[in-house]
């Protein structure tokens, strides 16, 4: 198996590519035992990427406990730099489809390496009943 283990901010992920959205499902019972940090990889998730029939690529995550959240800010700037790096996509400004809608980061590039990722992530919701 292929992966690669990337951090943003404090937060660890493994980077998996998956032939699409539906695939990238086949992996999130695998979350558990992957990010055991005992007996696995360890990690704070697993993400799945690849190419996306709409957008540039697809962004999946699943947590330590198997669950998938909707989004993650650390682990969309790592699934960017992932795909740019490793030829999914060439643009710096790409589109990505992930859970909680389409999301837009943005490579950041010192001659032609990658210095940084950023991605606005939107309006944060605070209030507990509109939290899913």
């Amino acid at each position: 198996m292929n992966f690669v283990k990337m951090h943003g901010a404090g937060n660890d992920f493994i980077i998996l590519e998956a032939p699409s959205w539906t695939d990238a499902a086949e992996c999130q019972k695998n979350a558990v035992l992957m990010c055991d940090r005992h007996f696995g990889i360890g990690a704070d998730g697993l993400i799945l990427t690849g190419r996306d029939e709409e957008l540039d690529i697809f962004m999946r995550i699943f947590n330590p406990d198997g669950s998938e959240p909707e989004m993650c800010g650390n682990g969309i700037r790592c699934a960017a730099r992932y795909a740019y790096e490793n030829g999914l996509t060439s643009k710096t400004f790409m589109s990505v489809r992930t859970k909680a809608g389409p999301r837009y980061p943005e490579i950041i590039l010192q001659g032609e390496k990658v210095q940084a990722v950023k991605v606005d992530m939107g309006e944060p919701i605070l209030e507990r009943s509109l939290i899913r």
